[in-house]
């Protein structure tokens, strides 16, 4: 079985879609070390500033909490793919909520791969992987902590949708890192005041470089579009659209209160 029969396992806008958006295929790839620079062979539009920075950001721990529909799969997608091609042997995990998930995103860097003219194969171990010929691997896994164990020496960590990730899943692939000081990319929408992700952007003691795109803030999405979804989503529209986190269900207080009350306590005992 092909590879593309594999990835097309994952459900993703369609191909006639995504390759719209990118530029023919060249010779052959020239990569330099700014990942921007491949970018520009691989896309027709110009990315916007944020997506450049987070491109070449060269911090080990990035949290994304952007948008829908901001344009984070491709985002990491390109910085999944110049890290396999400049740096030789580079070991590259994707996690999401769900298999499929995971494999779209896996199918975002064959595409780009593919646009290069770079021959992938599976690795004959893992169900959605690529090989490359200079040795980089990359392998697509689901949200489950009993079945990520088993790889190290990770050169990075794409969590996709990682506020709808379990801990436990966090806490099984976090170590991955431990040997090769590798780098961790999370992107999500909102979902909650809990979990790691909710961590990674409100807790600055955790060593996250940050990025917030609001739909407000970006012109990714019309206006016209936006006040539909407004009246279309009532509360759920600030969660997905402007990076709010929201309580969830099973909340009581809203974290902002909590915080703000245990504060003069924590600093009356400092």
């Amino acid at each position: 079985m092909s590879i593309w029969s594999y990835l097309a396992l994952a459900a993703e806008p369609p191909e006639a879609i995504f390759r719209a958006l990118m530029r023919p295929a060249a010779a052959g790839p020239v990569v330099t070390a700014d990942p921007a620079d491949l970018a520009s062979q691989l896309v027709r539009f110009a990315l916007d500033p944020i997506q450049l920075e987070i491109l070449r950001s060269p911090a080990r721990y990035i949290a994304l909490c952007c948008h829908r529909q901001w344009g984070k799969t491709q985002c990491a997608a390109l910085k999944a793919v110049h890290l396999a091609i400049y740096r030789p042997g580079a070991e590259i995990i994707l996690v999401a909520p769900s298999l499929r998930q995971s494999g779209a995103l896996l199918r975002a860097i064959y595409q780009f791969l593919d646009a290069l003219q770079i021959p992938v194969k599976r690795d004959g171990l893992n169900r959605l992987s690529m090989l490359l010929p200079n040795g980089s691997h990359i392998v697509a896994i689901p949200n489950t902590s009993d079945t990520v164990r088993g790889f190290s020496n990770v050169s990075l960590i794409i969590i996709d949708e990682a506020a709808f990730i379990k801990d436990e899943t966090y806490r099984a692939v976090f170590p991955f890192l431990a040997a090769s000081n590798g780098n961790l990319l999370l992107l999500s929408t909102p979902n909650g005041q809990t979990g790691f992700f909710y961590r990674a952007v409100h807790e600055p003691q955790n060593g996250f470089v940050r990025f917030q795109v609001r739909a407000s803030e970006s012109s990714r999405l019309t206006p016209e579009f936006l006040s539909m979804a407004r009246l279309e989503l009532g509360d759920a529209y600030a969660q997905e659209f402007e990076c709010s986190f929201t309580m969830g269900e099973e909340q009581i207080f809203d974290r902002d209160l909590i915080d703000q009350a245990l504060d003069p306590i924590i600093q009356a005992f400092r």
